[in-house]
């Protein structure tokens, strides 16, 4: 490597420890989504720490970025992060503008990335359901917060700094402690925080760091087998395949959650009795991770009902014991006024999220086989 590129790579790619201001209704909401984690049915030690919260979004946020602008190139136009990312990193401190040797030294720092652009099926996305009051929330102070980015965060956060550049064709770095602030922002006080918060309950129940999560799962989607073949760091997660026939086995319960706005409301109340009872709690224990299968899908159905209507948990708790839930939500748009209604969309959408994880593994250890 080249004097001038080692000094891109001591400058700009270096460990940091930096101080944030964060939004204070940002941080208000990190903390009640953390808090909301304990309806998993996991220990409060294992809720995922502030840190590792945080650095989840990093990493989320890029590949939630990469693939609107993957579609951009190719002339799609239906994105989900591109306009939220657009419009609040328009306002970034910028650090430096390069020249054109510069730039190029700077990027040539960044893993390549060895992957096709994929084009997704629109109906195939994620489903994200969006209400926020927050006009509910009480108002707090701006949080100050400090933390440590070591070398590979360092490298995530300038992957999005790059992706800026490349759709707005500029060649700037920008600060670090401006871009995770953001990040924060964007994801927490978005449409995408559904998305993300879903996919840490899952992270969650196995144990696993956020950030190695959204790396290892969202980097398989976007076509990055190689990078995630080669990378030993991911070999941990092959024991989740000792739980493949329990998820396996929900399947025929997963089957049941489709095309849940045909029915009325007698028969979802129906569909979640039998769903109760076609599934026996003492054969659902994880054999890998301190949960069971039923009591997370469940914690899950009532988790984004509190995620869907702003409370946190003593709030959501006071109101399951006074029989007052359904109540909440009388003036919600059909059919999302009913609360069993959202919880056999929760409970689908978990089902599908566990399934397609448990596929990313198997294929993944297939591959590493045959190495």
């Amino acid at each position: 490597m080249d004097s001038n590129k080692v000094n891109v790579k001591e400058q700009y790619f270096q460990r940091r420890r930096i101080n944030i201001a964060i939004d204070p209704l940002a941080y208000q909401e990190i903390q009640r989504f953390r808090s909301l984690y304990i309806l998993s049915g996991k220990t409060v030690m294992e809720i995922p720490p502030m840190t590792e919260f945080i650095n989840g979004m990093v990493v989320f946020l890029y590949f939630q970025l990469k693939s609107d602008y993957s579609r951009q190139l190719v002339g799609k136009e239906d994105f989900v992060a591109l306009p939220i990312v657009k419009k609040n990193f328009n306002n970034l401190e910028i650090e430096k503008e390069f020249s054109q040797e510069e730039y190029e030294n700077f990027i040539s720092i960044l893993p390549q990335e060895n992957f096709k652009t994929e084009i997704e099926n629109k109906d195939d996305r994620q489903k994200v359901i969006y209400r926020m009051e927050y006009n509910r929330l009480p108002q707090y102070e701006v949080q100050a917060f400090n933390m440590i980015l070591n070398e590979e965060m360092v490298i995530w956060a300038r992957k999005i700094n790059k992706l800026l550049n490349d759709i707005n064709q500029k060649r700037v770095i920008y600060s670090l402690p401006d871009m995770v602030k953001t990040t924060i922002k964007t994801v927490v006080l978005s449409e995408l925080r559904s998305v993300y918060v879903n996919d840490v309950y899952l992270a969650h129940l196995y144990n696993i760091d956020p950030t190695e999560y959204f790396e290892f799962y969202y980097g398989s989607l976007s076509g990055l087998h190689e990078e995630i073949l080669d990378n030993p760091k991911y070999r941990n997660l092959i024991s989740i395949l000792a739980d493949r026939p329990i998820v396996y086995g929900l399947d025929k319960i997963s089957d049941k959650l489709f095309d849940l706005q045909e029915l009325s409301t007698y028969r979802i109340n129906r569909l979640l009795r039998e769903i109760d009872k076609a599934m026996d709690i003492d054969k659902l224990w994880s054999y890998v991770g301190n949960f069971n299968y039923k009591k997370a899908m469940r914690g899950n159905g009532l988790f984004n009902l509190a995620l869907y209507s702003n409370l946190d948990m003593s709030d959501f708790s006071d109101l399951l014991y006074r029989g007052e839930l359904f109540n909440y939500f009388k003036d919600v748009k059909p059919p999302y006024n009913n609360p069993n209604y959202q919880l056999a969309e929760s409970y689908g959408f978990f089902l599908r999220m566990l399934s397609r994880f448990m596929d990313t593994v198997y294929v993944y250890n297939a591959g590493i086989s045959n190495l």
